[in-house]
């Protein structure tokens, strides 16, 4: 428990999984932030020196309550917010901010290495962060649905990025608590943002794709 009496009424954990999340806000709040299933909530309660209780959520950023809490109904933004292509994406798809979390810096211009190995499977590797590249699957009956999974892979270990019909080219990266969003050049030339995120608690990674013009 945590926080003033009748705020914070318990930490929560459903099938292994942690969390705070079974009516964090008392009814008396007025409209109250409900956090339905310990699957929302990131972080555990922490009580802030002037009784302020900030819990972390998988799609509303940080909620408060208290006597310094935001008057949008306890919603904290994220303190870097993404911007053009990507801030479109992130504020139209609750799954995407499910997926990412709140951004950790300012989007930047890169060069991004892009791959082929498979029928079904692409790789992208982005000079910016060196230490890893990303191999990303869909089914190859589903592939149309622009969504699917991917794995991290360390340049460092056993697999080496793939070399197969390599592109190299100039494009936007933007990182996140949870992954990270490309802006690519597709071989037919077309524009897409690749978003790379993960499920919270859960170890699958999964990709989307949307077009931009």
């Amino acid at each position: 428990m945590s926080g003033a009496a009748g705020q914070v009424v318990a930490g929560a954990r459903i099938a292994g999984e942690g969390g705070a999340g079974i009516g964090v806000w008392a009814p008396v709040d007025g409209d109250p932030v409900l956090l339905g299933s310990a699957r929302t909530a990131t972080t555990e309660p922490v009580t802030a020196p002037d009784g302020t209780v900030l819990v972390g959520t998988a799609d509303r950023g940080v909620v408060a309550r208290g006597p310094n809490a935001s008057a949008a109904n306890g919603s904290l933004t994220c303190p870097v917010q993404p911007m053009l292509g990507f801030g479109r994406v992130y504020v139209a798809s609750n799954a995407v901010r499910q997926a990412l979390g709140c951004a950790l810096e300012a989007e930047q211009t890169v060069q991004i290495h892009q791959s082929a190995p498979g029928p079904s499977e692409a790789a992208y590797s982005v000079e910016a962060f060196p230490n890893v590249w990303y191999d990303v699957h869909c089914d190859p009956l589903a592939c149309a649905s622009a969504s699917g999974y991917y794995y991290v892979d360390d340049t460092a270990g056993a697999t080496p990025f793939p070399k197969v019909q390599e592109r190299v080219y100039a494009g936007v990266a933007q990182r996140f608590e949870r992954g990270v969003m490309l802006y690519t050049t597709q071989p037919d030339g077309h524009h897409a943002i690749i978003v790379l995120g993960s499920t919270v608690h859960v170890t699958s990674r999964q990709w989307l794709s949307y077009p931009d013009p």
